[in-house]
C-alpha cells in the first residue's frame, strides 16, 4: 500500500529535506577522519550491496557497494536512531529528533510522516505493509491518515524504552524493551510477554531462521537466553563464555549444514555451534579495537559481518577472522578535539565517539584508527611540539600517553584525583611538563566539592601527576613556551595566571564582564593574550595585567577563538556555529560561508604555522574541516621589523655608521610599558623603536597614525636619537605602497609626513585627544652640525637650549620615575611641559624604556610623541649627553636636572617643527 505522503509528496507537505546542492564551489574540504559513531544501521532486504547507516550527528549515509564506499543521504544532519525498510520499492523510514522521516526514493528526498514525539522514537520496524515506532510515550503504528497508538496497555507507561523492533519471518512482531520481551501476531492489537520469571529487561532479539528458536540479550541478569521451539521456556546460552563476559550484540549465520551464534563482547569477536557448541574466539586482533556494540549478518548464508559502532563500521568477510573498518567517504565523525602535530600540518589526530583516537601521517589524505576504546565522555588530545609521534589523549580514569604516533599506549592514573580528564596542555619550551583538567561526576572530584583538585601537573611527561592550587573547571591552559612554570587556567568566571607551576593562582580579569568561553596566546608572542566572552573579544599585551576590547564582536555568542600564528590583527572566532574573520584586530568581523552538508563548526579552530594562509576547524558531523582564509596583512613582526597600526604597516631601517660598517635597526622586542607587576615588554599599538648598537640604547622612535578623517591619509612620524646615516622604509601591506626616508651622515632628522599613505577607503580611526590640531602638511627636519665625532655643543633643528643653571631648588633632589617624571641613571630628573595650537597646555606623561632612554606622551598613552636619552659620555669628552627626538609638532620645553651636580638645562622645541637634537655638552 503506497502511504498518501509519498503519493503527495513534498508540495503538500510544504517541505522536503533535499540532498545538498551547490551553486558555487565551496571554499571548505572535508578532511576526515572518515567514520563517526553508528548509532543505527540497515541491511537492504531488496538489492545486494545496499547498506545505510545512521550517525550520530551527520544524518544517514548509503552505501552501494556493500560498505567499500558510502556518500552522505539526502538526510544530512541530525542523530538517526532507527532505520526501517518500508512496504515499497525505495521506502526508508528514519527516526531523527521528534520525528519519523520517509524517503521513497532510497534516500535522496525525505518527508515528515507527521509523528510527534518529546522525545522521538527509538525503534523502527515493518513487516511488508506496515511500520511501527517505539517511543516513550508507546508503541505507534503507521495507517493511511497517520500514527496510530496501539496497545496502550502494554506500552502506555512514558517510561517505556524501547531497545529494539523486529518482524520475525514469520511476521511475529517483537519489541525489546526495558520492561521486557513482548510479541504480537495480530499487527500490534494485542502482545504477549516472553521470558517471564526468566529476565525482566531484553535490548536485542535475534530469531533462528530455521526455527521458531529466539535468542535475546538481556539487562536483567545481563545474559543471553535462548528459548524453545515454543518460546515458553528460557535457558541462558552465554554462562560458559570465558570470564563470564557479556554478550555486546549477535546474530545467527550459516555456515554450510551448521549454524552459528556469532557475537561480540568485551573482549572481541565470538562464535559458538547451534545447538549447544563451544564458545570459539577466532579474531586474531580483539574486536574492542573498533569499539562496535551490535553485531549484524550480512544474511544468514553469507561470510560477511557487520559490526557498527562509535568509530564507524567494521566489517569482516570471513565470518569474522579478521575485520577492517569500513567507513571511507563516511564523514560523520563527531568530533571531540583534534591536533595539527607539527608545523606544516603533515600530522594530524583526531577524537570522537567514545573514546576513538584517528591518526594522519599524510596531511589527512589516509587515516587510521588508532587508540583502543576507553570510555570516555571528553577525549582531549596534546601533542608534543618537538615531536609529533608523542601524543596525549585523556580518558576515563586517567591520561594515555603514546610514543609512536599512537600504535601503542600506556595508561597512568598516579596522581589524578579528577579521572575524567577534559583539558590537556604540553609545555612547548619544556614537553616533559604537562597541565590536565577533570571532573568526576560522582566521588571528591565532583561539582559538590569545588575547593578539591580539579587541575594537575606532570614533570616527567605525564607518568605521574600531582594537584595544583584548587581551581574550578578548566576550559583551557595556556602554557608561556619562554617559561613552563607561567600558565594560564580558563574557566567560564575568569582566566588565571600562576608564575609557579600552579602552587598559586591570581585571576587577572577581575572587572571583566562577560562569561568566557575561550582563551589563546599569541605563538610568536606570548605576552599578547586574547579572550573570548560570548558578546565579546577582549586583548591584553602584558599577560593579563591590563585588558582591553577589541571593540567589536561577531553577532552570536563565542564558542571559540584563534589568533594568526604570525599577525595579531587576523582574528578567527567560532560564533552560532559560523566562521567569523576579522582583519583588524577584532574591531570589525565577517561572517564566512558555511560547509556544506549541514556541518556546524564546532572547533577548536587552528591556522598551522607554515600554512598561516588555511584555517582547521573542527565539526558536529564532518571530522576535521578546512579552507583558505583572507589574511590582511603580510607584515611578520621579527628581529628587524616592526608591525605598526593593526600590523597594517611594515617598518624596518637600516643604517651606516661614521666608518663605512653598515647593518639593520633592531626591534629587540618591544618598548617596556612599566606596570604593577615591573618592566614587561608591552607593544603600542602605532609606535615602535629600533637600535643600532646595543640594546639599551635606542636610536629611532617610528609611529604610523590613522589621519584620514582629517586629510584621508595614514601618516608617519619619526624622531631620531642618532646622526648615524640611516634609511626608513615604511610598507602599507594592504596596498604595496611603500615610503623611503633617507637620513644623511651627521644629521639629527626628526619628520611628520601627513600624506604618506592615501586611504584606500573612508574609515573612522584616528581623533587626538587633547583637541590638538595636527598640521595637514609635510614637515622635515634640516641638517645639524653637531656629530658624534665631532663635538660641538648642542645641535638639532629650530629649537634652542638654554644654558647651564643651578637647580631653582637645590633642596629637592628627589629622582623617582612616575607620572610625569623620568629618572634617568638615578640621577637626571626630566620633565616636559607642553601647548598645543589651540594654546591648552599640559605636562608629558613618561614610559620607561631603558636605563637610559624614556618617552613621553601627551594626549594618549598609545601615542608617543617625544623620546629622550641621557648617555654617559664624559670617556669621550667630558660631559654628559642628551639626545632627544620628536613625533609631535605641538611647542614644548624639555627640562633636565643633574640632582648630583645641581644644574639644569631647558630645551625648547616652537610649535609646528619636528625636534630632533644631539646636546654633547649638556652636563
Amino acid at each position: 500500500m503506497i502511504r498518501w505522503f509519498l503519493r503527495a509528496g513534498c508540495i503538500a507537505l510544504g517541505f522536503c529535506l533535499l540532498a545538498s546542492v551547490s551553486e558555487a564551489t565551496s571554499p571548505w574540504s572535508e578532511l576526515g577522519p572518515d567514520g563517526g559513531e553508528v548509532v543505527s544501521f540497515l541491511v537492504d532486504g531488496r538489492t545486494p550491496g545496499r547498506l545505510y547507516v545512521g550517525t550520530a550527528a551527520h544524518g544517514v549515509f548509503v552505501s552501494a557497494d556493500g560498505a567499500d564506499s558510502w556518500r552522505v543521504s539526502g538526510l544530512d544532519t541530525g542523530r538517526v536512531v532507527a532505520l526501517a525498510q518500508g512496504p515499497q520499492p525505495e521506502e526508508l523510514y528514519a527516526a531523527v529528533g521528534s520525528d519519523v522521516l520517509v524517503s521513497s526514493d532510497g534516500g535522496t528526498t525525505w518527508t515528515s510522516t507527521g509523528f510527534e514525539s518529546e522525545l522521538g522514537a527509538r525503534a523502527l520496524a515493518s513487516d511488508g505493509d506496515t511500520v511501527y515506532a517505539g517511543a516513550s510515550e508507546g508503541l505507534f503504528r503507521l495507517e493511511a491518515d497517520g500514527w496510530v497508538q496501539v496497545a496502550p496497555g502494554v506500552f502506555g507507561d512514558p517510561s517505556t524504552l524501547f531497545y529494539q523492533l523486529l518482524v520475525a519471518p514469520d511476521g511475529a512482531l517483537f519489541a525489546a524493551t526495558l520492561q521486557g520481551l513482548f510479541v504480537s501476531r495480530d499487527q500490534g492489537e494485542s502482545f504477549a510477554r516472553l521470558g517471564q520469571g526468566s529476565f525482566s529487561s531484553a535490548s536485542h532479539v535475534v530469531p533462528d531462521p530455521s526455527s521458531s528458536v529466539l535468542f535475546v540479550s538481556t539487562l536483567q541478569p545481563r545474559a543471553v537466553f535462548q528459548s524453545d521451539a515454543m518460546q515458553s521456556q528460557w535457558h541462558v546460552v552465554s554462562r560458559d563464555l570465558p570470564g563470564d563476559l557479556i554478550l555486546q550484540g549477535f546474530d545467527i549465520q550459516l555456515e554450510g549444514s551448521s549454524r552459528l551464534l556469532v557475537a561480540l563482547s568485551e573482549q572481541g569477536f565470538y562464535r559458538r555451534r547451534l545447538p549447544a557448541g563451544a564458545w570459539e574466539l577466532p579474531s586474531a586482533v580483539p574486536y574492542r579495537r573498533f569499539g562496535a556494540d551490535r553485531l549484524v549478518a550480512a544474511d544468514p548464508t553469507s561470510a560477511t559481518l557487520y559490526a557498527p559502532g562509535p568509530a564507524g563500521l567494521a566489517r569482516s568477510e570471513d565470518a569474522g577472522r579478521t575485520w577492517q573498518l569500513a567507513s571511507d567517504g563516511m564523514h560523520a565523525l563527531a568530533l571531540k578535539d583534534f591536533a595539527v602535530a607539527d608545523p606544516a600540518a603533515t600530522r594530524l589526530y583526531a577524537s570522537g565517539g567514545i573514546g576513538s583516537v584517528f591518526g594522519s601521517g599524510d596531511a589527512a589524505d589516509h587515516w587510521q584508527l588508532l587508540a583502543q576504546p576507553r570510555f570516555a565522555v571528553e577525549t582531549p588530545l596534546a601533542v608534543d611540539p618537538r615531536d609529533p609521534l608523542t601524543v596525549y589523549r585523556g580518558a576515563n580514569g586517567g591520561v594515555d600517553r603514546s610514543s609512536d604516533g599512537g600504535q601503542t599506549w600506556s595508561h597512568t592514573e598516579d596522581g589524578l584525583v579528577c579521572n575524567e580528564i577534559a583539558t590537556l596542555a604540553v609545555a612547548p619550551g619544556r614537553p616533559s611538563t604537562l597541565y590536565a583538567a577533570g571532573y568526576s561526576l560522582t566521588g571528591a572530584c565532583s561539582l559538590e566539592f569545588p575547593d578539591v583538585c580539579f587541575s594537575h601537573r606532570s614533570t616527567d611527561g605525564g607518568v605521574t601527576w600531582s594537584c595544583t592550587a584548587p581551581l574550578g573547571l578548566v576550559l583551557r591552559f595556556l602554557v608561556d613556551p619562554r617559561d613552563d612554570l607561567r600558565v594560564y587556567a580558563l574557566e567560564r568566571d575568569g582566566l588565571f595566571r600562576s608564575e609557579d607551576g600552579g602552587e598559586t593562582w591570581a585571576e587577572v580579569t577581575a572587572g571583566l564582564d562577560g562569561i568566557f568561553t575561550d582563551a589563546r596566546m599569541h605563538p610568536g608572542r606570548p605576552d599578547v593574550l586574547f579572550l573570548a566572552a560570548q558578546d565579546q573579544v577582549y586583548r591584553s599585551y602584558d599577560r593579563g595585567d591590563t585588558w582591553e576590547s577589541t571593540g567589536g564582536a561577531p553577532p552570536e555568542p563565542i564558542s571559540a577563538l584563534a589568533v594568526h600564528p604570525a599577525e595579531t590583527r587576523n582574528l578567527y572566532a567560532l560564533a552560532g556555529g559560523h566562521l567569523y574573520i576579522s582583519t583588524d584586530q577584532g574591531a570589525g568581523w565577517v561572517q564566512q560561508s558555511d560547509p556544506e552538508g549541514g556541518l556546524v563548526l564546532t572547533g577548536p579552530l587552528v591556522v598551522p604555522k607554515d600554512r598561516p594562509r588555511e584555517l582547521y576547524a573542527g565539526t558536529t558531523g564532518g571530522g576535521i574541516v578546512r579552507r583558505p582564509i583572507p589574511v590582511q596583512s603580510t607584515c611578520v613582526f621579527g628581529p628587524t621589523t616592526h608591525c605598526l597600526s593593526q600590523e597594517r604597516f611594515e617598518v624596518k631601517v637600516s643604517w651606516t655608521d661614521f666608518q663605512g660598517r653598515s647593518g639593520d635597526g633592531q626591534t629587540g622586542g618591544f618598548p617596556i610599558k612599566t606596570g604593577s607587576s615591573g618592566a614587561v615588554p608591552a607593544p603600542i599599538a602605532d609606535t615602535g623603536s629600533f637600535w643600532f648598537f646595543r640594546p639599551s640604547n635606542i636610536e629611532i622612535l617610528v609611529k604610523v597614525i590613522d589621519g584620514r578623517p582629517v586629510n584621508g591619509h595614514w601618516w608617519v612620524f619619526y624622531g631620531s636619537l642618532s646622526n648615524v646615516e640611516f634609511d626608513l622604509v615604511v610598507k602599507d601591506t594592504t596596498t604595496g605602497d611603500v615610503r623611503e626616508y633617507h637620513n644623511p651622515l651627521h644629521t639629527f632628522a626628526s619628520r611628520g609626513d601627513t600624506q604618506a599613505f592615501a586611504a584606500v577607503s573612508p574609515t573612522t580611526g584616528f581623533a587626538e585627544q587633547g583637541g590638538a590640531s595636527p598640521v595637514v602638511e609635510e614637515l622635515s627636519a634640516g641638517p645639524v652640525s653637531s656629530g658624534l665625532i665631532e663635538l660641538s655643543g648642542a645641535g638639532g633643528t629650530d629649537g634652542t637650549a638654554s644654558a647651564v643653571r643651578s637647580l631653582p631648588d637645590p633642596e629637592d633632589t628627589t629622582c623617582v620615575s612616575a607620572g610625569t617624571t623620568l629618572c634617568l641613571h638615578d640621577r637626571f630628573r626630566i620633565r616636559v611641559r607642553w601647548e598645543d595650537f589651540q594654546q591648552r597646555t599640559g605636562d608629558g606623561h613618561i614610559e620607561n624604556l631603558t636605563a637610559d632612554t624614556g618617552a613621553f606622551w601627551f594626549f594618549r598613552d598609545s601615542n608617543l610623541e617625544l623620546f629622550l636619552k641621557v648617555l654617559d659620555g664624559r670617556p669621550v669628552n667630558g660631559h654628559w649627553w642628551v639626545f632627544y627626538g620628536a613625533l609631535s609638532n605641538v611647542a614644548y620645553t624639555i627640562t633636565v636636572d643633574d640632582l648630583v651636580a645641581g644644574t639644569q638645562t631647558e630645551y625648547f622645541n616652537p610649535a609646528r617643527h619636528f625636534g630632533s637634537r644631539g646636546d654633547t655638552l649638556a652636563f
